[in-house]
């Protein structure tokens, strides 16, 4: 076709025409940051102190803006009103703990339920909401998707970024951390002999997703799981550059290097620990390493900001501490990644080829509308935030429950099985991770960890009685991790403001009586699932 003659004419442009589009992507995606403005922008977004300013700045503008058209708060919003579900109309941070706010607020939730962090735990009224957010789209299918749908969406984002503290221009829900993920690695022009590195901590999902590009891209894994507990970005580097094939691709320098990617978390799927994100992602944007953070175990159960901590794409689920549905996550993309970030799903506003001066660099409007869906678990972000703020008076009343319960939870348990809390003192937040007793050595892998997690939730449990004296089961996490390199079965419990300290103790004596855990009579089907989900 490219003998001559008008076809290869043709064939040559398009060819042509591609190879720029993906040059204009590959500038964006990696670090090449030469032009003024570019360099002006990164610095902006990268300092701490200024970002926030510009973060700042441009929230008061929103509020301004949200004055003007009557929506200053959640509860505002007129389609759908919180159902406080009997709960009166006071806070409730008195309340954590009780009977009343388990019957009336989780009622769908048995005793022993300590894995909030793995499945979610959304309360009554947000669910309610999010059912009256999808009668409200079907009464009026039309005007509703057309008029209504497209403003609440992007007013709830903006709420949202006010309280994750980020600029609302660099952060759009989707769906789920896993498609986040995808969307940053599927919208990258990647070139065969690339790699990824991905320290084994965080969504499994994840690391599938990085080995999906191997097959179609010829991307290689680079996987690193942490050798000290607890760790943090020094120890983490350490074991990076353990690796040979990691040193010796960093060691070629910006400009050389073939790890184009790094993926970790901001707060440990499994071990709990805490990185300092800005002190790694520097370390990384050093040898010309985008970097990608999951900060799912992170909003909501810290208090962080996500404005300038230095990654180029910060993704999270919010169901596990935001009181929202499942469904609903975010994906924060620095400015200068936003023209190399596209949306999985074409739908009305793809932004069409990159070297075009008409090229819309922002993503915002491309990822606004991602084909047809159910909004409603997106819309009830509004309650969400409506409950956490007015009926629990604020995030930081959660914190302060969640975070005193988790360090009683961490010093119980850790004295009842004799063994060593994995997390400095001070990191746990509502996510102690404590190593199970007689549970180290050959055998206690991860498919020892997911048929005593399946055990767990399959079980009814005594001493896990329902006021009607039902036994329920414990829902506990269990990982296997290599404490001081010998695998070790550990406990990941989560603190949430309908727990309280028996219901720990309680686990903490069962799971004693399960030594040594390797013999549990199990439906396999269940092991195998969560194998292949948990871990």
């Amino acid at each position: 076709a490219f003998d001559g003659g008008a076809e290869g004419e043709r064939l040559g442009r398009l060819y042509a025409d591609r190879r720029a589009n993906l040059a204009r992507l590959q500038y964006s995606a990696f670090d090449v940051v030469d032009e003024v403005g570019e360099k002006l922008s990164a610095k902006v977004h990268n300092s701490r102190v200024l970002g926030e300013m510009e973060a700042g700045l441009k929230r008061a503008g929103y509020r301004a803006a949200a004055a003007i058209s009557g929506i200053t708060k959640a509860s505002d919003v007129p389609e759908v009103a919180l159902d406080r579900c009997g709960m009166g109309d006071k806070c409730i941070k008195k309340q954590f703990g009780t009977d009343e706010l388990r019957e009336r607020l989780y009622p769908h939730l048995g005793p022993g339920y300590l894995d909030a962090a793995g499945a979610g735990a959304t309360p009554e009224t947000v669910r309610r909401s999010r059912a009256a957010w999808g009668a409200a789209l079907q009464d009026d299918p039309v005007m509703f998707r057309f008029k209504t749908l497209p403003l609440r969406v992007r007013q709830a984002e903006h709420f949202l970024a006010d309280w994750l503290n980020v600029d609302a221009n660099d952060l759009k829900f989707v769906l789920s951390v896993e498609q986040a993920v995808s969307t940053v690695l599927r919208s990258i022009p990647w070139q065969p002999g690339d790699a990824v590195v991905y320290i084994n901590d965080q969504n499994d999902g994840a690391k599938e997703a990085v080995r999906s590009l191997l097959a179609t891209e010829g991307v290689e894994l680079l996987e690193v799981t942490p050798q000290t507990y607890p760790y943090n970005a020094e120890s983490l580097r350490a074991d990076l550059l353990a690796v040979p094939a990691i040193r010796d691709a960093l060691q070629k320098g910006k400009g050389a290097c073939r790890i184009r990617m790094a993926l970790f978390a901001h707060v440990g799927y499994k071990s709990g620990c805490k990185v300092a994100v800005h002190e790694l992602a520097e370390w990384f944007h050093g040898f010309g390493v985008s970097v990608c953070v999951d900060g799912t175990h992170a909003v909501g159960n810290l208090d962080e900001s996500v404005q300038s901590n230095g990654a180029d794409w910060y993704v999270a689920n919010l169901a596990n501490w935001m009181f929202t549905e499942a469904g609903v996550a975010v994906l924060v993309a620095s400015p200068l990644k936003q023209v190399a970030t596209q949306t999985l799903t074409v739908s009305y506003f793809d932004r069409g080829n990159a070297k075009e001066k008409a090229y819309n660099k922002s993503f915002e409007k491309e990822f606004s509308y991602q084909g047809l869906q159910d909004f409603g678990n997106w819309c009830a972000v509004f309650q969400s935030m409506d409950f956490a703020e007015d009926m629990c008076g604020g995030f930081d009343a959660v914190r302060k429950y969640t975070h005193a319960l988790a360090k009683e939870v961490r010093d119980a348990v850790s004295a009842q099985w004799q063994t060593t809390p994995l997390q400095f003192l001070d990191q746990p937040g509502a996510l102690p991770v404590v190593p199970l007793p007689n549970a180290s050595g050959a055998g206690y892998d991860d498919a020892a960890a997911a048929r005593l997690t399946a055990y767990l939730a399959t079980t009814p449990a005594p001493g896990n009685a329902a006021p009607d004296g039902t036994l329920h089961p414990f829902c506990v996490h269990i990982s296997s991790l290599p404490v001081q390199g010998v695998p070790t079965l550990c406990a990941r419990f989560t603190c949430q403001i309908f727990n309280r300290l028996e219901e720990y103790k309680a686990a903490a004596a069962f799971i004693q009586t399960l030594a040594p855990y390797t013999d549990l009579p199990l439906d396999t089907s269940v092991v195998v699932e969560m194998a292949r989900t948990l871990h």
